[in-house]
């Protein structure tokens, strides 16, 4: 909708300068194969160096904490990404988690919340792991209880514009900065 802290953290460094910024809202996967074609300018919310042909500025906005779900008192002695060495851990699909994480699991992508918990409660799954802040407002869409679960953070990913690798991708990276 154009609205919240991204478009106007966009607007704020762009229309000043005289650049007008235009949105157009689509899933997430599209968005990115949409400015690889190098049909738009950029896409918000990448995780950095997430796509090798994409130009990123040095400078991030966000950053994304994503944890290890798993039921209450299941691995008690829970030590970060240690505790997921060798185990069967599951994500969203379009998230592509497997190369931020320093240990070797057994991962699989999931379409879906409810089938990574499913999963995880039927014991096909170790850990479930999600992005907090995607997560949070989504409990009350689940069938599973968030108080029957840990949440333990596992990674800290910035999160950065992602720009065209055009003239102008490069340009607006450099105004970023």
């Amino acid at each position: 909708d154009g609205g919240g802290m991204y478009f106007d953290l966009m607007r704020a460094i762009y229309e000043p300068i005289g650049i007008k910024v235009k949105f157009k809202l689509m899933p997430y996967s599209r968005t990115v194969f949409t400015v690889k074609q190098k049909k738009a300018d950029a896409f918000t919310a990448s995780y950095l160096n997430e796509q090798e042909w994409a130009v990123y500025p040095k400078n991030w906005f966000d950053l994304d904490i994503v944890q290890a779900i798993f039921p209450k008192g299941k691995h008690k002695d829970f030590k970060g990404q240690r505790s997921l060495e060798g185990k069967k851990v599951a994500w969203m699909r379009e998230f592509k988690l497997e190369k931020y994480f320093k240990v070797k699991t057994k991962f699989r992508e999931v379409n879906n919340r409810q089938s990574g918990f499913n999963l995880l409660n039927a014991g096909k799954l170790d850990f479930w792991i999600d992005p907090a802040v995607l997560l949070e407002p989504d409990w009350k869409n689940l069938t599973v209880k968030k108080e029957d679960y840990e949440a333990h953070d596992v990674l800290y990913l910035p999160m950065c514009m992602a720009f065209a690798n055009t003239p102008r991708g490069k340009k607006l990276a450099e105004l970023w900065d």
